[in-house]
């Protein structure tokens, strides 16, 4: 089994899901689109959140409009949806240059697009056969994960964002022990300061 990622995309998976039908990749049984996405609130790091949405090869060709055309970032009183048209008019819009090329703005509007635990939830909430077919995962590093999430007036928020998460991954021993369920609070990156 192969996860493809791509940030706000399933580009690179469809790409190797035409190679793998063309006989290439036999010794791979699934491949499986993994979207990765950035969310608010920020970590002490001033990075945004990684989150990770896996979904079921079987919903692919309805991602765009359950998932990607519902996914919404504001910025200079406009509304950008996450699909690669939208992210490049936000990648110039950011950087005031129209005649930026085409790569360089998706590459700046991926950079730039964030969004909210509480947009995914509305997106989910509207949509069973998407939350039947997807797994979302969270990164607990404390540089770009929901561990670094340190100030108290957002432990609520990081709360949530575990309970959005069907997995947690994270290179911490401690973690394994204390989201298994075996530890306790003290031993968890998470609840560090």
């Amino acid at each position: 089994v192969l996860g493809i990622t791509d940030y706000f995309s399933i580009d690179g998976y469809k790409k190797m899901a035409e190679l793998k039908e063309s006989g290439k990749f036999s010794n791979i049984d699934l491949l499986l689109p993994n979207v990765e996405l950035r969310i608010l609130p920020v970590t002490a790091d001033n990075k945004a959140i990684n989150l990770h949405i896996i979904f079921s090869p079987s919903i692919v060709d309805e991602l765009d409009s359950f998932f990607f055309n519902n996914l919404e970032f504001e910025y200079s009183e406009n509304t950008y949806k996450c699909i690669k048209s939208d992210l490049i008019k936000l990648g110039r819009d950011f950087k005031r240059d129209q005649e930026l090329s085409e790569e360089s703005a998706y590459k700046e509007g991926c950079n730039q697009f964030k969004t909210e635990l509480k947009q995914l939830n509305k997106i989910f909430k509207k949509n069973k056969k998407l939350r039947d077919n997807s797994i979302t995962g969270v990164s607990n590093n404390r540089g770009d994960g929901n561990s670094g999430i340190q100030h108290s007036s957002l432990a609520a928020t990081r709360q949530e964002i575990y309970r959005f998460s069907d997995f947690i991954f994270s290179g911490n021993p401690n973690d394994r022990t204390y989201f298994s369920g075996q530890g306790d609070r003290k031993t968890s990156c998470r609840e560090r300061v």
